[in-house]
């Protein structure tokens, strides 16, 4: 049977040594060279080439779209003259004018 003797959670003056006092551990630098192969490795490659079908169907694509702007009439519906009138908005005037009175 194993008999402990004494608390042994209290500190002894040898335990506290230059070691176990010393500050936190200096911070860690990255250099410039590790951030750009950090970066790349997270950014998917993306192909140089371009394929000539690609520009001209974009061009053509433009092409179609600013004809169909240009061919549509205007649908938009005049604008009113006067502002509109909101009957909550009424309501809630009239009632702060009673109030004054």
């Amino acid at each position: 049977m194993n008999i402990v003797g004494g608390n042994s959670a209290v500190a002894s003056p040898a335990a506290t040594t230059k070691k176990h006092l010393r500050a936190a551990p200096t911070p860690v630098l990255i250099s410039e060279h590790e951030v750009v192969f950090g970066t790349a490795a997270a950014v998917p490659v993306r192909p140089n080439t371009v394929h000539w079908w690609s520009e001209a169907a974009g061009i053509v694509r433009a092409g179609m779209h600013r004809l169909s702007l240009s061919a549509t009439p205007n649908d938009r519906q005049p604008r009113r003259p006067y502002p509109k009138r909101y009957g909550f908005l009424e309501r809630s005037c009239m009632g702060r004018e009673m109030q004054r009175l």
